[in-house]
């Protein structure tokens, strides 16, 4: 097609605004022109934008897990009210008998 790929990895990044492929783009031409192992360049922007992702994904992660602790603790509550209840009216009948 005549285009670079490093042209062509920044008009994607440009197009889906990712700013990572932007960079990779930058990092691909500039090593390219200069002769360096695009590959070097290209693992280590990966690793980067993995990294990212996954961080990203932990504090969602967290986000979720802190917003289910109310709901969480009104379960175990409920739960405990219902299987105790019974119990709790056999002992006050007992209480109530005996005097």
């Amino acid at each position: 097609m005549g285009v670079r790929v490093w042209e062509a990895l920044d008009s994607v990044g440009v197009e889906y605004d990712c700013r990572e492929l932007q960079d990779l783009a930058s990092s691909v031409g500039h090593v390219a022109r200069i002769g360096v192992g695009v590959e070097t360049t290209v693992i280590a922007v990966a690793t980067r934008m993995r990294q990212v992702a996954l961080d990203d994904m932990q504090r969602s992660a967290d986000r979720q897990t802190s917003t289910m602790f109310g709901p969480t603790l009104l379960f175990v509550a409920g739960v405990v009210a219902f299987l105790g209840y019974p119990l709790i009216v056999r002992v006050f009948d007992a209480f109530s008998t005996t005097s």
